[in-house]
């Protein structure tokens, strides 16, 4: 739904300068500078102070000259619901926008041009996705953006058509029971049938778990895992994540709910670039962060050794699995925190760090350790641009520049990015 077009009697007039990260618009008006959603750069807006302090935020009124690249957003809710607020914008903007993120974040470390890979699909993409639910008033949904107001969705559309199909499922035969709230996470296991964990903060009757048990019979879901307060979690058949990796065998992931990437082609994009990045063929590859194997597989394949660092159990059994499957017999998993390995060593026999952060950035400790390491190549990935900004800013500090920096499409009509850096010393 587009802004209204009906002057309003009241707030100030501003001029939308660009896009934050994170989607809201940076509004220049004669009372200073504001933060504000649903305007796209430009545009002359009205809006509305709401709330003082860093940042200033304002509240859109009306849209006074509008962008070309604003468009119908292709979902009846999407100026309600939080989860897609860049869905006015017109795709070949949208990437625009998130490159220029990209390249704010590697300005200072001695970056070339962004490079772009963009979605092949923008929407019907998404192989995995959190939900909100409540059991009375029953509603499942996503919260409007900085709220806890829950919108009850009937379709999203950027699901893939197996996530839909497991949604109706979940909304019609289990939601029915299920008490207090919580989350319920979508991902695509076994043959492609999706896989749910559903968490709740109330005790539940049988009933609940007599309806996860026949979504399962019923093969509208792979597995569910249910966590229940104050009971041991449930599963019910196979909940564990299910892709391909690149050399077309299976990678299986935790149950629903851990850590993947949500868009299959674009996801392949990325594995191939931070390959192509790390140049590591013949080379010892030291990993951080590495889940259940997205990255080290495909780096196992021309590497001379792989060391791979995990901290989550299920993701280490995972990984240890998907490499058995394919005889890796040269790669070793290591359980531990990434700041506690590096620790650990002296100066590392390695010659390529690949590390794939959480949103939270590289652990202090382990950027303190880098230099002691000294290891000549870095490929970074993160899906948060001002992290990567101040760790790529720490890593100038001690000697390292850019040298390539690519900008992914991972998650279209939203506000997030995918970045791979890669950086190196000079060093042979």
């Amino acid at each position: 739904m587009r802004p209204s077009t009906k002057r309003a009697p009241v707030g100030i007039e501003g001029h939308v300068r660009d896009l934050a990260f994170g989607g809201e618009g940076v509004v220049v008006t004669d009372a200073g500078v504001l933060f504000v959603a649903g305007v796209l750069p430009g545009e002359t807006v009205r809006v509305v102070p709401e709330r003082a302090g860093k940042p200033p935020r304002g509240r859109l009124l009306e849209v006074l000259s509008p962008s070309v690249d604003r468009v119908e957003p292709p979902c009846p809710i999407a100026d309600r619901c939080g989860g897609c607020p860049l869905m006015s914008l017109a795709p070949h903007a949208q990437r625009h926008a998130k490159r220029a993120w990209i390249e704010k974040a590697v300005a200072e470390v001695g970056a070339p041009a962004v490079e772009e890979v963009a979605a092949e699909r923008a929407l019907g993409y998404r192989r995995r996705a959190r939900f909100r639910w409540r059991g009375a008033p029953r509603a499942l949904g996503f919260d409007v953006a900085r709220t806890r107001t829950l919108v009850d969705i009937e379709r999203c559309a950027v699901l893939e058509p197996a996530l839909s199909l497991a949604l109706d499922a979940v909304r019609s035969r289990l939601l029915p029971h299920l008490s207090g709230q919580g989350e319920l996470a979508l991902a695509l296991g076994a043959g492609g049938v999706a896989v749910a964990r559903v968490t709740s903060d109330a005790t539940q009757r049988p009933a609940t778990y007599e309806a996860a048990r026949t979504l399962v019979e019923r093969a509208d879901l792979a597995g569910v895992v249910l966590e229940i307060a104050g009971a041991g979690p449930a599963s019910i058949g196979d909940p564990r994540e299910h892709t391909a990796g690149l050399d077309g065998l299976p990678l299986v992931g935790t149950p629903a709910g851990g850590f993947s990437q949500a868009n299959r082609e674009v996801n392949d994009m990325l594995v191939r670039k931070a390959v192509e990045l790390a140049s590591h063929a013949g080379r010892r590859v030291l990993e951080l962060y590495a889940g259940h194997g997205n990255l080290t597989i495909a780096l196992a394949l021309e590497a001379q050794s792989v060391v791979a660092v995990e901290t989550d159990r299920h993701a280490c059994t995972a990984l240890r699995a998907n490499l058995e499957a394919r005889a890796h017999r040269h790669v070793r998993v290591v359980e531990a925190l990434a700041a506690d390995h590096v620790a650990r060593v002296g100066r590392s026999e390695h010659d390529v760090l690949v590390v794939d952060p959480p949103r939270g950035g590289l652990d202090r400790a382990v950027l303190a350790r880098i230099p002691q390491l000294r290891i000549p190549r870095i490929v970074y990935v993160s899906c948060n641009p001002p992290v990567l900004a101040r760790d790529l800013a720490q890593l100038a500090s001690h000697g390292y520049r850019a040298d390539r920096a690519v900008a992914l499409e991972m998650f279209p009509q939203t506000s997030h990015v995918e970045a791979l850096v890669s950086l190196g010393t000079g060093s042979p």
